[in-house]
């Protein structure tokens, strides 16, 4: 049943909750490295948790607004944290695996420079359609919709963000490799 926030239509669905609790769990991670700050790569832990938790919160009202104006708005600020988060994910290999060197606030103001541009060709996509096309309802009782990807999209967020988990990849893979344990264990998760 919808439920009426101001001027905003929302059906919380099967979906919403799944993002619901992904926010949550991803919120009470980011507490407990934050708790931990002390500790190796906790920040960096801390960082990517709290950009997934906003990717998720955000969606959830993606996901339960009845108005394709509303699910864009709220797909555009949860793209804050859609494309941050591979870049928290990264950096957090990299502290992890201590390749600190590589941590300088310069190299990381870099790894930014491609995730804000795609953030501002998202946020004034209706001028262009470089990122989303078009969209198109998937299912009334999902309440999902169907975007339509454009150039923008591919390049800077699916092509960038593959090639960041690539590399954080093959730096947890060599970690894993020349480590013992406990080390090697904890990497493998992370893997």
């Amino acid at each position: 049943k919808p439920v009426k926030y101001g001027t905003m239509n929302l059906k919380f669905t099967f979906f919403s909750a799944l993002y619901l609790i992904t926010a949550i769990i991803s919120f009470f991670v980011a507490f407990i490295a934050w708790r931990r700050r002390g500790v190796r790569a906790s920040k960096e832990l801390f960082l990517l948790m709290l950009s997934c938790g906003i990717w998720a919160f955000f969606i959830i009202f993606e996901t339960a607004s009845l108005s394709l104006d509303n699910k864009i708005l709220w797909s555009k600020i949860a793209y804050v944290g859609a494309l941050s988060t591979p870049v928290f994910y990264f950096l957090f290999v990299l502290r992890f695996t201590g390749r600190d060197s590589s941590l300088q606030v310069r190299y990381i103001l870099y790894l930014f420079i491609i995730p804000f541009l795609t953030f501002l060709f998202t946020i004034t996509n209706e001028y262009h359609m470089l990122v989303w096309t078009g969209y198109a309802p998937i299912s009334v009782h999902t309440n999902l919709t169907q975007y339509y990807h454009g150039i923008v999209y591919w390049i800077g967020n699916v092509g960038y963000n593959f090639t960041l988990l690539i590399f954080a990849s093959v730096y947890l893979f060599k970690f894993i490799l020349r480590q013992n344990y406990p080390y090697r264990a904890q990497a493998r998760i992370i893997f």
